[in-house]
């Protein structure tokens, strides 16, 4: 990735329990996965940073993006707030496996999971599955940048985000660090079905490749 500058990205992510979870359960059963608009660091004549794109708007006005990222302004009203009943957007729903097992995994120098991802798309999706009885157990923002690469003939690409907390509806604030001064590191590639092992070995040698510059921590 040396001189590979990256592309930015900014997903809005949504943690969802399962209908059938114990209430205050912390397991997750799905993740929604919603793109914004990247924040873009640029100079101006002056030679300060600046940002541009979703920066326009106050940090108060980006979380309340995050929570409404399918809503438009209401132009019958005078634009006076945010209603439902915009245009449909696209989410990306997102299934993890349990971390792999086994000798062959131990060896590993990173967590390797089985992820499933579909689109779902609508007017109000966060209203959809909340009618099938999920819960939100936390909404997060993962800002940061992506590259793609190829390790043993797979194309894999990797995320170097830093994780924002979204307050909670009527909670004030604006999205906050989780971590302060971490970064999550996240590599995948896509795979046939039962093709796990061959994956399983590039991500492996990816980590190990890495290794030596981060703090490898299980996931």
């Amino acid at each position: 990735m040396s001189g590979n500058p990256g592309v930015p990205i900014r997903h809005h992510i949504i943690a969802l329990r399962a209908p059938t979870a114990a209430p205050g359960s912390g397991a997750i059963a799905l993740r929604l996965l919603h793109e914004l608009p990247a924040l873009i660091h640029v100079s101006n004549a002056r030679g300060n940073q600046v940002q541009t794109g979703a920066a326009a708007a106050d940090a108060a006005a980006v979380a309340e993006d995050a929570r409404a990222g399918n809503q438009e302004n209401d132009t019958t009203s005078g634009g006076a707030g945010r209603v439902a009943g915009g245009p449909a957007s696209r989410w990306w729903v997102l299934q993890e496996g349990v971390p792999m097992r086994g000798k062959a995994a131990q060896d590993l120098a990173a967590n390797v999971r089985q992820l499933s991802r579909v689109a779902c798309q609508g007017v109000d999706p966060k209203a959809f599955w909340h009618a099938l009885g999920f819960t939100i157990a936390h909404e997060l923002i993962r800002q940061g940048r992506t590259f793609s690469l190829i390790q043993a003939d797979h194309a894999i690409e990797v995320q170097v985000v830093k994780i924002l907390r979204v307050p909670k509806e009527g909670e004030a604030g604006s999205p906050t660090e989780l971590v302060p001064g971490s970064l999550l590191v996240e590599a995948t590639t896509q795979i046939p079905e039962n093709a796990h092992i061959p994956a399983t070995l590039a991500i492996g040698k990816l980590a190990q490749l890495l290794s030596p510059h981060l703090q490898l921590k299980p996931a």
